[in-house]
């Protein structure tokens, strides 16, 4: 219950020294010996305490203690007793001992120095603190190969929260596991092999033994990698019984099990390469499953329904809206879903649905056919929880095809083409009817297609005397180093060829610059292996290559850092002569170990490279300066100036922001500065363990004759992203940070275009506003534009935004937005109420790419931005918020004196308080010391000339002082709510509050309502926003609150605080100074009733 395993331990004492020591022999070791009853298993432990010789405090000692029970206090700690069994009965002082953790944190422990527990406060907190950390129980050497092709990062279909690495001797698992501190880490180091069966020794870190387990892999096929495991088998049982063989065992069919429904489990590469369907064509689709798995109308990674392009949708007719399944084309590698897709064709005769992405992209990652199933697995990055899914599909005629896809990333056992329900293992049946019309341009070879496939070969693993090269290193590169252009090719057949050029300037001023061959080394590839450990930053996993060349007879350590498919990185030792590979293998490590892990890399840039996006460094529109390192100090800021990377309209999506171009401005004060205008592309970006962001890139502008012009390299940080440093040459080694490198750009965000307003917004509109929905956003409005600032997170700037007026039409407004640092302007149609106190309610419809406008000008933006259907189609709609800030106090919709009564979330109830501080607040003099209870009250107050606030105060003493005042008056209250505005609507009252001692959020929304003569229920936001679902009575915070307060009417004689109450259904009336239904106590007005009684009193008195 406390501790089992096997563990490395730092240990610190509170007295004798301060100071953790950690040496690498201390261990703990809580495992029984093999043979123990189950019922005796894990009741002592060893502990192995490493000497520390800089401290001390620390001892060499090995301790043997015994369990005595353990038990658990109310508030979770775990204390365990112990005694050493290596201490005699005569020395009860050292014997026993007590051990304090947490099922929480399992790795730290407090321990006691004496036989006693009441000095453990927490497993930080102790005499001694003990921190273990798992290792795994032996290192067991590798002694076979796996295939090359099983290399890489999977994942494990039946467990998506596991990664595995294969390399080519060790599967390296790491799981997340809940309730542990640590994830579950198993190494399979590969012992023998047969034909398609691997004898492995499985060790996991944490715990005890280690064990034989067999592996029966299918032969890769696509990203797909299909195996059995079999039972796990002790590894110290063959090492008492040398004479029995340990593959005949583990790897014979009856250690697999006995269950007849087996199937093989998956590995798949993890992202896949998108691979050919085993299907195409154009199909219409019906599909039943659990409602929550359904294919939905959607924006990918969106959660709102997906906007149209133009309003020919809101006239489609719905004959030709379809739900449409597509695999054709040149898209035949990934499944198309389109839950409404609108076959009506617009004036120019193109189906309005093409202008619309589809809603599920399903990529093809591998098919095969099992158990009389064919089964696919595909991958949809945009699904925030599972990425791959399990496809059971069948043909049923020529005409139909049915699939069912698993609920998890694994197909279920009993799941068929037809399953749907949970206990098959399926989510969702979909139904395929093929639907080509004429003129779709579907190949004939391909319509239909489905490719079935049984593997039956089998290949013998053999081990090769030199290595072959496969990507990502196969291939042909171009470098930079010392001073030399480099190129480099790494040939399939295991050979390394690399040339040295030197530049020269050729005879005369003007002449160009030449390249003369300086050197040429030839070699050949001896080992190749992946090096990884997984404590390091990913950055720092590599290749090891051993290369001999061939003239000198020397040898070479590379360490080859694969970071983006185009650009690898290198690292390299001295070609050494007197190594012998031949006589002394282990001269490898010693060989690698030679190489500085401090020295610069050297950049290889693929020449065949293909672009990668570039949205991770840089996307949108901005300017900037420039600074060269040398040729001239000084900063050029060019107006003219331009960062633009934007994709041109209609570009697929997968080939999004691949590209940028930079307008260098030319300073004449400035020899350094340029005109130039260059179009890079980008060749991918890797992060290193200091958080920067290198980007390749390549000069499209530059032919193939001009290898060092052409590439690049930028360095940047996520959390600096408007700083970057650029290489002059084909290198990334001089680039030290984003302000430190041969040149400094900087960016500022500029907005793509300035629109022109055509029109106006009222007068009572202008103002500073904050949105409700986002207290972060700051809003200004003038005459002609709303400019609204937020603060993002992931930018070094603030977001801005300006809406310019357009065009009008009653209380709907069409606005062009332009946005800094985005790429296009949009329109959008605000639909505002008219503004009441300090509110002004609006509904925002959604955005329409303006260039569409341009291109076809006979289409009206108003009449299509401004339609009902561009507002989405939400029932539960609420129009949204802005109050002025800050607001002008407003009277608030109800009067009166009352006690309250409140329920909510513990950090957000009212309490007693000092406004603006943290302590309770001190009463003004005794009388309060003697209080009697049953006068204190929770009091909500809205009266007297204070009409326009909420006084809120959680314990006000109602009892009288010797003056005949009671107590309370003399204290400020708790809570100070200022009214800003209230309204009625779908049947509910809203109030805005504004408290300007909240620290967080000033603004707070409530939804209040009177449910009899003397009593009101409020319900206060959790923010500044009121939830779609939020009423009087919640107070949780699924509906949006954090407090419902419930009021009674509490009004004494002579307090003269009336009720009133509005419910806000017109908001615009105007209520003159509080103007009561009832005579206030400094102006009487009498009445009509109050006259006549008068003078009938009069006459009777005559």
């Amino acid at each position: 219950r406390t501790i089992y395993g096997t563990f490395h331990v730092t240990y610190e004492f509170r007295e004798g020294g301060i100071g953790i020591c950690d040496n690498p022999s201390s261990r703990l070791v809580s495992c029984p010996d093999p043979g123990t009853p189950f019922e005796a298993v894990n009741e002592r432990f060893r502990m192995r305490y490493g000497y520390c010789k800089y401290l001390t405090s620390s001892f060499d000692a090995d301790q043997l203690n015994q369990c005595l029970g353990s038990w658990s206090t109310p508030d979770g700690n775990i204390i365990t007793a112990i005694a050493n069994e290596r201490v005699g009965s005569e020395r009860w002082y050292d014997k026993f001992r007590c051990m304090l953790t947490r099922q929480d944190q399992p790795q730290w422990f407090a321990k006691s120095l004496f036989a006693e527990c009441s000095s453990l406060s927490s497993p930080t907190d102790g005499p001694e603190k003990i921190i273990i950390s798992p290792v795994i129980p032996e290192e067991p050497v590798a002694s076979c190969f796996f295939p090359s092709n099983l290399t890489g990062q999977w994942i494990n279909t039946a467990n998506v929260n596991a990664r595995v690495l294969i390399n080519a001797t060790h599967i390296h698992e790491t799981a997340k596991v809940n309730n542990r501190g640590w994830l579950r880490e198993t190494y399979y180091v590969c012992q023998q092999t047969s034909r398609s069966q691997y004898l492995v020794k499985a060790v996991t870190k944490g715990e005890c033994f280690s064990y034989y387990i067999c592996f029966d892999f299918k032969d890769r096929h696509h990203n797909i990698l299909r195996y059995r495991k079999s039972k796990s088998f002790m590894a110290n049982l063959y090492k008492l019984f040398p004479n029995r063989d340990p593959f005949y065992e583990v790897c014979s069919w009856t250690s697999f099990g006995g269950d007849t429904n087996w199937k093989y489990q998956l590995f798949v590469l993890d992202p896949p390469a998108p691979i050919e369907c085993p299907f195409t064509g154009m199909w219409t689709f019906k599909q039943v499953g659990q409602p929550s798995s359904l294919i939905q109308t959607r924006i990918r990674g969106g959660v709102t329904p997906r906007p149209r392009d133009h309003g020919w949708y809101i006239t489609c007719d719905p004959r030709y809206m379809v739900s449409q399944w597509t695999i054709c084309g040149d898209q035949t590698k990934s499944m198309f879903a389109d839950r409404e897709y609108c076959r009506q064709l617009d004036p120019y005769g193109t189906p309005i649905g093409v202008y619309e992405q589809p809603d599920y992209i399903y990529q093809c990652a591998g098919y095969w056919r099992e158990d009389s199933r064919s089964m696919m697995v595909t991958y949809d990055r945009d699904d925030p929880y599972i990425n791959y899914k399990c496809w059971v599909y069948e043909r049923r005629d020529l005409t139909t095809i049915t699939l069912s896809r698993s609920a998890g990333s694994a197909c279920g056992f009993n799941q068929t083409s037809e399953s749907y329900r949970p206990e098959d293992g399926a989510d969702l049946a979909v139904t395929l009817l093929e639907s080509e019309r004429i003129h779709k341009m579907l190949t004939s070879t391909r319509q239909l297609m489905f490719l079935f496939l049984v593997i039956f070969s089998e290949q013998t693993v053999k081990s090769q005397l030199r290595c072959t090269f496969d990507r990502p290193i196969l291939g042909e590169y171009y470098s930079y180093e010392n001073g030399l252009e480099t190129h480099t090719s790494f040939k399939d057949n295991g050979d390394i060829d690399i040339l040295y050029y030197r530049r020269q300037s050729g005879l005369g001023a003007t002449a160009s610059i030449i390249t003369i061959l300086d050197n040429h080394a030839l070699g050949e590839c001896i080992n190749l292996e992946w090096r990884e450990n997984p404590f390091d930053h990913s950055s720092k996993h590599h290749f090891q290559l051993i290369y001999r060349d061939k003239e000198k007879s020397c040898y070479q350590c590379f360490q080859i850092y694969n970071r983006t498919r185009n650009i690898l990185q290198t690292r390299k030792s001295e070609c050494n002569e007197i190594t012998s590979i031949v006589t002394n293998q282990m001269n490898y490590q010693e060989l690698c170990a030679s190489i500085n892990q401090e020295a610069e890399f050297d950049t290889l840039f693929s020449k065949t490279y293909s672009a990668e996006e570039c949205r991770a460094t840089i996307y949108g529109t901005y300017h900037f300066t420039y600074e060269f390192r040398e040729g001239g100090i000084g900063i050029c800021d060019n107006p003219i100036s331009r960062l633009v990377s934007c994709p041109d309209p209609g570009t697929p999506f997968e080939a999004v922001n691949e590209r940028f171009w930079m307008t260098y401005g030319y300073c004449r004060d400035l020899v350094s500065s340029i005109d130039a205008q260059p179009l890079y592309q980008c060749l991918g970006y890797w992060i290193n363990e200091k958080g920067d962001v290198f980007t390749g890139i390549a000069n499209e502008r530059v032919g193939s004759e001009r290898w060092y012009d052409k590439f690049r390299c930028m360095l940047t940080r996520q959390d600096q992203p408007q700083w970057f440093a650029k290489s002059l040459f084909a290198e990334c080694s001089r680039l030290y940070s984003p302000t430190d490198g041969p040149e400094k750009v900087i960016i500022s965000p500029i907005i793509p275009e300035v629109p022109t307003p055509t029109c106006f917004f009222p007068d009572n509109f202008t103002g500073e506003w904050v949105n409700t929905a986002n207290v972060n956003a700051r809003t200004i409005i003038n005459a002609t534009h709303i400019h609204e600032i937020s603060q993002v997170n992931n930018r070094g700037w603030l977001r801005e935004t300006y809406y310019v007026c357009q065009q009008i039409s009653r209380q709907q407004y069409l606005v062009k937005t332009v946005t800094k640092g985005e790429c296009f302007s949009y329109y959008i149609c605000f639909d505002f109420k008219d503004r009441h106190h300090n509110i002004l309610r609006y509904r925002k419809s959604k955005s329409f790419m303006s260039n569409v406008y341009d291109d076809l000008s006979k289409r009206d933006p108003l009449y299509e931005v401004c339609s009902w259907t561009s507002f989405g189609n939400d029932a539960n709609w609420k129009y949204q918020v802005f109050v002025l800030d800050p607001p002008a106090p407003v009277e608030c919709p109800f009067t009166g004196m009352w006690t309250f009564k409140q329920v909510g979330q513990p950090n957000s109830l009212i309490q007693t308080r000092i406004r603006g501080g943290i302590t309770p607040r001190p009463r003004d003099h005794g009388w309060y010391i003697t209080c009697d209870p049953k006068y204190m009250v929770s009091q909500w107050t809205i009266c007297g000339d204070q009409t326009k606030a909420m006084l809120a105060d959680r314990e006000y003493c109602r009892q009288l002082d010797p003056y005949g005042t009671p107590i309370g008056v003399y204290e400020q209250p708790d809570y100070i709510y200022q009214c800003a505005g209230y309204w009625r609507e779908d049947s509910r009252s809203y109030l805005i509050t504004y408290d300007r001692d909240d620290p967080y959020i000033n603004f707070k929304c409530w939804v209040y309502e009177r449910f009899d003569l003397f009593k009101i229920y409020l319900s206060r936001s959790a923010g500044s926003f009121c939830g779609f679902n939020q009423t009087s009575e919640s107070y949780r915070a699924e509906d949006g609150a954090d407090l419902r307060i419930e009021l009674d009417e509490a009004e004494r004689i002579h307090d003269d605080c009336p009720i009133r109450y509005d419910d806000g259904r017109n908001p615009w009336q105007v209520i003159d100074e509080f103007l009561f239904y009832y005579a206030s106590s400094s102006t009487m007005v009498p009445s009509l009733l109050f006259c006549v009684f008068l003078t009938l009193l009069t006459l009777n008195m005559f």
